[in-house]
């Protein structure tokens, strides 16, 4: 299977809840030793491929669901005829996937030759809505965070980096949940000396930078970026795109061609090694990269996508700018069809709309967008790319 919806690759502590795929090779690919990676009210409809949902890539899962009164965890599925209820592949190891009697919700059964069933599936996929969004119970922050606070975590490769990006994860957690501190057992000030200590090396002074691009401060952004000393390829990539966001493209300055390169470079690494700047320098590129394959990272992709070092007319402008609630795009005599996309500095895509030719005006609705720095983004994929920034403010 070539097209990936969602891939889960040696994911440990992982919570895949709420998405909704559609008619996708694979819509879920499950890679390796997943431990403690749960699925809920996922909804996946796949007529065009049937037999195939959740790919099991010699998968390694914990139960999926609570075995005691066959409580199932609100996912369906649609369009199954060649697969047991759109599970194929083959698993690491048996795990349980229920079904629950009472109310009635179906989870899919894996093949019974290989994997466990708690109790009797039904005759024919069935598609059911998502009731209850799972959220973590109290006694789970232990269970799933506890190994990274005391320093025990193991992976069976990419040990270094799983066990960064596990610590960062958390981090990042805590500072958007304080809850997360406090939750009356014995590994509290596990958890306290955790945020402290974590807090002031590379992986705290790399969320300050997020926080202050994300406020609109350039200059504290650039200072706390500058005082980061990488010792990891993730951080060695982060600081570099981090400078360029702040130097160049927030700043109104148009990449040249080094810069391009640099971002090229990283933008076709390993995300396992290369980090979450690997991602970003794709979205800042344009790039959409599905395997990291010997010809891409010799070069041999669409240079059509990079930002060109004399792309200097300008084809739009925003106002208000600062904006508030709505701000409109103004565009300059745009001969071609064209992809307007908002995006927040993290590279994700908030808005992404097909634009026709010679269009004068357009409306961003904003109203429900943090207060903060986004890119505004045109792209007609022959030769026309311009970027500008965006503040809201409230």
């Amino acid at each position: 299977y070539t097209v990936d919806g969602i891939t889960i690759d040696e994911c440990q502590n992982g919570f895949i809840n709420l998405n909704e795929i559609n008619e996708v090779q694979t819509p879920i690919h499950v890679i390796g030793s997943c431990d403690y990676t749960e699925l809920h009210c996922n909804d996946i409809i796949n007529n065009s491929n049937e037999g195939v949902g959740v790919f099991l890539n010699f998968a390694v899962l914990p139960e999926q669901g609570n075995a005691v009164g066959n409580i199932s965890w609100d996912n369906s599925w649609e369009g199954y005829s060649s697969s047991v209820y759109g599970v194929t592949g083959t698993p690491g190891s048996s795990f349980d996937w229920p079904w629950d009697n009472s109310d009635q919700k179906f989870n899919p059964n894996p093949d019974p030759s290989s994997v466990l069933i708690s109790a009797t599936p039904l005759t024919s996929p069935t598609t059911f809505g998502c009731v209850v969004v799972a959220a973590p119970d109290d006694h789970d922050r232990d269970l799933r965070y506890g190994p990274v606070v005391d320093d025990t975590l193991r992976f069976a490769a990419f040990e270094e980096e799983f066990i960064y990006k596990s610590k960062q994860c958390l981090f990042n957690l805590i500072q958007s949940d304080s809850t997360l501190l406090v939750k009356n057992t014995s590994k509290d000030s596990l958890f306290s000396n955790f945020k402290i200590n974590i807090g002031q090396t590379n992986i705290g002074k790399i969320y300050m930078v997020d926080s202050l691009l994300m406020l609109g401060d350039l200059d504290a952004a650039e200072s706390t970026n500058n005082s980061i000393t990488d010792t990891t390829q993730p951080e060695a990539n982060l600081k570099t795109v981090n400078s360029l966001l702040i130097n160049k493209i927030l700043r109104d300055s148009i990449l040249n061609n080094g810069d391009n390169l640099t971002l090229e470079e990283i933008a076709w690494q390993n995300p396992i090694t290369g980090g979450k700047a690997v991602f970003i320098a794709r979205a800042l590129l344009f790039l959409e990269i599905h395997s990291e394959n010997y010809a891409s990272r010799m070069g041999l992709v669409n240079n059509t996508t990079k930002f060109e070092e004399t792309n200097v007319v300008n084809h739009f402008s925003l106002a208000p700018n600062p904006a508030n609630s709505l701000c409109s795009v103004y565009f300059e005599n745009i001969q071609r069809d064209f992809v307007l996309t908002l995006k927040n500095l993290m590279g994700q895509t908030l808005i992404e709309k097909k634009v026709a030719a010679n269009t004068l005006s357009w409306q961003i609705p904003i109203a429900s967008f943090a207060a903060g720095m986004y890119v505004v983004i045109i792209n007609d994929n022959i030769k026309m790319q311009e970027l500008k920034k965006l503040i809201i403010v409230r």
